[in-house]
């Protein structure tokens, strides 16, 4: 019996580190329209984010385009809901994160009109170009 719990959990460990999917964002993004970032800045009432519009072929555009390419492989997928510290936002493609945080999350509208989430592991502060 104890054979046939070890072989379950290893089983399950198996499925959950294999998870990982590669996702390019620069293929859910559309290249010619802005994307809109919203964000909470700290000690401002929850109910006034800022707003701001990176426009196409801007530097933080191009920074954000940088750092899509660079982030297309470890995201995994989470049924999780979150409250971020920001949101950058097109048609069917939103990105969360917290302020010098270590996690992002991808919300987007597959091919098939599925909607999926996923989270990626990144170095705190690598979204920072966002907020100068």
């Amino acid at each position: 019996m104890k054979f046939i719990e070890y072989l379950v959990s290893i089983t399950i460990i198996m499925v959950l580190v294999s998870c990982q999917t590669d996702q390019k964002l620069t293929e859910l993004i559309d290249q010619n329209s802005p994307i809109i970032l919203f964000s909470r800045p700290r000690n401002i009432e929850l109910n006034k984010p800022l707003i701001d519009t990176i426009s196409v072929n801007s530097d933080k555009w191009n920074q954000f385009m940088s750092f899509a390419s660079r982030n297309s492989s470890g995201w995994e997928p989470t049924p999780a809901s979150f409250n971020p510290d920001y949101l950058l936002r097109q048609v069917n493609f939103q990105l969360m994160g917290w302020e010098g945080g270590k996690y992002i999350v991808l919300n987007y509208i597959d091919s098939n009109g599925q909607a999926n989430q996923l989270t990626k592991t990144i170095d705190p502060g690598e979204l920072n170009f966002l907020f100068e």
